[in-house]
């Protein structure tokens, strides 16, 4: 029949993906250079991935961060987002269903990470790193509780006006260790064999208010707001007294790294790059500004590669990897890492609140599910705690 042809195809548990809305939102963008020749940007294609899935009062997220460059890291990335969403949107969502402990939650969350697993296996991509939260409202309140569940250094952070930022994987990474920006500490995929490496699977949990803004991000963002990326800080190095001069910027110690970088995505979500600015207001509004601010910070990286002088011999193959050996002094003196940087982002309780969820604009990157007759599982009943 002609309704059964233009019914939406069912993807992840969800009918429709395109319903974009102030309150969930999420981006995946690139800050490598671009090629000044064919205009194609390094690391393409990117290999990020989201999804995001919100209901009455619940909500449903997953950032996937592809390892290294290519088509397979891209895959993997797209196959543990669909795998994990998928599995969360039947076992959370089944009709008839209920959930009464944070237990049940972290139960699914676990189970949907196998999930995850399976498809990049099943669809022989590479490794990524996975992070995937749950929010659901507690029963008699109007609190809701996130649920967290990450490998990898993709990772989970709530924004609240008054306290500013915390971050909920926080056992996810030692604090106290100056940590290897090149190792991810885990990821899914076939990393030994069949095997996934999860050496630092964690699951966390926290309660959040209502207007509160609950965000995953890949380590292209959140590195970028760590002080010795920015160039305003130098770790602190064991070395003998006398043995070297005394560096020009402050040093910090592991720990302090940490609580720099939280405090630099709190001024920026409270005060913004400019002046007048003020705080963010919503989940559309965290991510441009998260993702302008790291593409800003990036720019002197990238006017450097994009230098035409270094293409001036036309090499092939591993010429990207060439470049950035031949520019490695200038790009070491400015700040910022370039990576391929993604986030996605849910006010809490924002679809309580009478928001009109689709105003005929692009729709592009904007994934919450619509109400639909066609689609009776996108809103199957209140998921309270």
């Amino acid at each position: 029949s002609e309704e059964a042809e233009t019914a939406p195809e069912e993807i992840a548990g969800i009918c429709n993906w395109n319903q974009p809305t102030e309150f969930a939102h999420g981006i995946a963008t690139t800050l490598y250079e671009c090629h000044p020749v064919t205009k194609e940007n390094a690391g393409e294609p990117i290999a990020d991935a989201f999804a995001i899935c919100v209901r009455e009062n619940s909500a449903v997220m997953a950032l996937a961060d592809g390892v290294n460059w290519g088509d397979k890291s891209c895959l993997a990335a797209r196959c543990a987002v669909h795998g994990c969403v998928d599995y969360l949107n039947r076992a959370l969502y089944r009709e008839g269903g209920t959930l009464d402990t944070t237990l049940e939650v972290f139960v699914c969350l676990l189970r949907s990470f196998q999930a995850a697993h399976s498809l990049i296996l099943q669809e022989q991509g590479m490794l990524t790193t996975l992070c995937a939260a749950v929010a659901c409202q507690l029963r008699d309140s109007d609190q809701y509780v996130v649920c967290v569940c990450n490998v990898g250094d993709s990772l989970a952070y709530v924004y609240n006006q008054q306290h500013g930022v915390r971050e909920i994987t926080l056992g996810s990474h030692d604090i106290h260790s100056m940590r290897d920006m090149r190792d991810a500490l885990g990821a899914l995929g076939p990393v030994d064999g069949q095997n996934p490496e999860l050496n630092n699977l964690t699951v966390s949990m926290t309660v959040a208010q209502p207007g509160d803004i609950l965000f995953l991000t890949s380590d292209g963002i959140s590195d970028n707001f760590d002080p010795v990326v920015g160039k305003f800080a130098v770790a602190r190095r064991g070395r003998k007294e006398g043995t070297a001069p005394q560096p020009a910027l402050p040093e910090v110690e592991a720990h302090q790294r940490h609580a720099l970088t939280l405090l630099r995505m709190q001024d920026l979500l409270q005060q913004g790059l400019y002046q007048g600015d003020g705080p963010v207001r919503s989940a559309e509004e965290l991510c441009d500004r998260m993702v302008d601010f790291a593409t800003k910070l990036t720019a002197a990286k990238r006017r450097i590669l994009e230098d035409p002088d270094l293409y001036s011999d036309g090499s092939q193959g591993e010429e990207a990897r060439k470049r950035r050996h031949r520019a490695g002094p200038r790009l070491a003196m400015v700040p910022g890492k370039l990576d391929h940087a993604s986030l996605v982002a849910y006010q809490i309780g924002g679809s309580s609140k009478g928001h009109d969820s689709y105003d005929g604009h692009d729709r592009t990157n904007r994934n919450v599910p619509a109400e639909e007759p066609s689609c009776p599982d996108n809103y199957p009943f209140e998921t309270t705690i």
